[in-house]
């Protein structure tokens, strides 16, 4: 358990070509969204526009090490982690 919260396995895609690191509404169900500042505009690789529905900040275990993540939560299938350049 990490703050309460059980462990699970999920997939994370990591994408280095990423405007940032995003979520859908379904992902992560136990961590809340939080509508917090200016809505952020973001586009799937497509060119559509995404729908903001906010932020949700999620932590992690992973290789041993606890990790906190800041995702924007938008309209897509699963998670994706943009890494650093």
């Amino acid at each position: 358990m990490i703050g309460g919260i059980q462990r699970k396995m999920v997939d994370l895609m990591v994408d280095s070509g990423a405007e940032c690191t995003v979520c859908g509404p379904n992902d992560f169900p136990e961590f809340p969204v939080v509508r917090d500042g200016p809505e952020v505009k973001l586009h799937a690789a497509d060119g559509r526009a995404l729908k903001w529905y906010g932020r949700k900040s999620v932590s992690f275990e992973a290789h041993g090490e606890r990790l906190s993540v800041e995702f924007n939560v938008v309209d897509v299938t699963g998670p994706s982690y943009r890494s650093r350049r």
